[in-house]
């Protein structure tokens, strides 16, 4: 080989891996109910399955000079539903994942050759300007890529996935591994309860409203209370049968619809448009602008962030702090202090003070335990009712039973709801009793507990049931 014929194919070479470089090869990639992008990278050998905005795992899969990048796109809720509901789920999903993915290879083949063939046209052009030089640069440019997509075929080890290196908040969160195999090995178990849960739901609260409520009860306005929905869509279920069989006149959600704030949520929370019942909300720390965007455009929710009023009671909602960032932490001591003086600014500046409160944070609300009536929250997961200085304080704990680790974890949390029975019959509204509602769809079981609330003349309260 000339001297002349060597440096040409080298820059020929040199033009297709800088081309490569630049200009990534990129393709769409449809794996059961998951769409990712996938695209060719340089590197050392590399598989990367990026998982906005949670962080990234990857191995070293194969030899050649690129890295192989997934990022997950979107996430179709009702495929997932079909694919958990289907029989053999967890077979079905093996078969998607291992099959050959001609398609998939013969396009990111395509879009790697002519990009390397423009690559190695400029390259061998840096030599001298010919027809000739063009067409060999070409030629080179398309055998590059043809080696290098070969080498990544006839090499890769797809169990190298099984030993993966974290990165970002997975690398952190010990949890997630052990969320993934609990995940695969009880796939099919996580489908029967799915498709239990739905049945026997409208069974037990068929039960529970034969127990009629007192008929003072029956009279009054009826607030559901929800929390902490963490992009469960059983948790959408459990509010609709909520609403079915004991007809609330609005709900109030403190918070947390989704775990990351993302777009990538956004499926999720266009169910909500499925519940016709008034839905006022504040977001949680988990929740972000972009969550706040995508709520406003759901007709009949209220997105809480001042005062509003539903059959002259008066309510006062305000964000948490952290959902003004991206970032998942609660807020900070500073920010916490800061949303109380905001609050009682305003309680001190208007004359038409509110019957509720809806925060995110329960350290908020314990700083107007005693100067508002009904004050509710979530957060922390842990559903209660208390009475602190003559106000009530109602937690809803989570409705969402946690989101997806609570779903899939070792002890299953349960999903939970406060009903509210508001007298406004006088002149200020009075809180006649609260119904905290437990579902535990695992177990097949379910709780309805009634806590009376004592009126101002009484000494005692009225027994739960």
């Amino acid at each position: 080989m000339k001297r002349r014929d060597f440096i040409l194919i080298l820059c020929a070479v040199v033009g297709a891996i800088v081309f490569l470089s630049v200009v990534s090869p990129t393709v769409n990639l449809q794996l059961a109910a998951f769409r990712f992008s996938v695209q060719v990278l340089p590197g050392l050998g590399y598989t990367r399955l990026e998982l906005p905005p949670i962080g990234s795992m990857e191995a070293k899969t194969h030899l050649g000079l690129c890295n192989l990048v997934l990022s997950l796109q979107n996430i179709d809720l009702d495929s997932l539903q079909q694919l958990l509901n289907a029989p053999g789920s967890k077979e079905m999903l093996i078969t998607t994942l291992l099959a050959p993915k001609w398609q998939l290879l013969s396009q990111l083949l395509l879009r790697a050759a002519a990009i390397a063939a423009l690559g190695g046209a400029w390259g061998s052009t840096l030599i001298k300007r010919s027809r000739q030089n063009f067409i060999r640069g070409s030629i080179t440019g398309i055998v590059i890529a043809l080696l290098i997509t070969l080498m990544t075929v006839i090499s890769y080890e797809p169990q190298a996935l099984t030993n993966p290196v974290y990165s970002g908040a997975l690398r952190g969160a010990p949890w997630a591994l052990g969320l993934a195999q609990n995940a695969w090995h009880n796939w099919d178990a996580l489908g029967s309860s799915v498709k239990l849960f739905v049945r026997n739901l409208r069974q037990v609260m068929a039960k529970s409203t034969s127990q009629l409520p007192p008929e003072k009860l029956d009279r009054d306005l009826r607030i559901l209370h929800v929390s902490d929905l963490h992009n469960n869509p059983l948790a959408i279920d459990f509010i609709l049968e909520i609403c079915d069989n004991f007809s609330p006149d609005l709900i109030i959600d403190t918070g947390d619809l989704t775990d990351f704030g993302t777009p990538l949520e956004e499926t999720f929370f266009k169910n909500l448009a499925l519940i016709k019942v008034p839905y006022y909300f504040v977001l949680g720390n988990h929740d972000s602008p972009v969550v706040a965007e995508k709520v406003l455009e759901i007709p009949g929710i209220t997105l809480l962030d001042g005062p509003e009023e539903f059959s002259n009671i008066s309510i006062l909602g305000f964000r948490d702090p952290a959902s003004l960032t991206g970032s998942l932490e609660p807020a900070a001591s500073q920010q916490v202090s800061n949303q109380v003086n905001v609050i009682r600014f305003w309680l001190q500046s208007e004359t038409n003070q509110p019957f509720i409160l809806a925060v995110h944070n329960p350290t908020v609300a314990q700083s107007f335990a005693g100067e508002i009536p009904l004050i509710l929250t979530g957060h922390t997961h842990i559903p209660s009712v208390t009475i602190q200085n003559g106000s009530v304080l109602v937690n809803a704990g989570t409705t969402g039973g946690a989101g997806l680790r609570g779903l899939l974890g070792e002890k299953e949390v349960p999903l939970t709801a406060a009903l509210l029975y508001i007298d406004i019959s006088g002149t200020t509204p009075v809180v006649d009793a609260i119904d905290m509602i437990s579902l535990y769809p695992r177990e097949n079981r379910f709780e309805l507990t009634r806590t009376a609330i004592p009126q101002p003349e009484e000494t005692t309260a009225e027994p739960a049931i």
